[in-house]
């Protein structure tokens, strides 16, 4: 099963493009038409209230997220929506090391991580926090039933076994 956010995240992108070219766009024109005190401060306001959104929109770390349980191993892929600052990054978990992970809210519950850890020969394995700001509500619900069916049939493996 695969879990991903492409599309939002493509439209998070455009809008980054769109704020960078809307705020060089009424700087320049702030400084090149003459106009009247009153719409210089409108620009002002104008382009202080795009640069709070941008703000926000860095606080809160919307990432492309991506999921996939093919065969034993859970594959995550994410990386930043910001169009010109990308690391991408993934990492593979097999499903038997899963051991848990938590989904952690902050800034007034706008900013969402999912942090992943796992068991191997007695050590534990932390991995890093990963935005899933970007995710909608439905695909939240249906990753967490995902890993917790995961780690609920490995319990009961690891239970059998033992």
């Amino acid at each position: 099963m695969i879990i991903e956010n492409r599309l939002r995240t493509a439209k998070v992108r455009m809008a980054y493009l769109i704020m960078f070219t809307f705020i060089g766009t009424m700087i320049a024109y702030n400084y090149i038409e003459y106009s009247r005190q009153y719409i210089k401060d409108l620009i002002f306001i104008v382009i202080c209230l795009t640069i709070s959104a941008y703000l926000f929109m860095l606080i809160i770390k919307l990432n492309y997220f991506s999921i996939n349980t093919k065969g034993n191993s859970i594959t995550i892929r994410y990386y930043t929506a910001h169009p010109l600052v990308r690391k991408y990054r993934f990492f593979k978990i097999p499903t038997v090391n899963l051991s848990s992970y938590t989904i952690e809210k902050s800034f007034l519950g706008l900013k969402k991580e999912i942090k992943f850890v796992a068991k191997k020969r007695g050590k534990t394995f932390n991995f890093p926090p990963i935005s899933i700001s970007g995710l909608h509500r439905t695909k939240i619900d249906k990753l967490t039933k995902l890993l917790d069916d995961i780690l609920e049939k490995e319990l009961k493996t690891n239970t059998y076994y033992n």
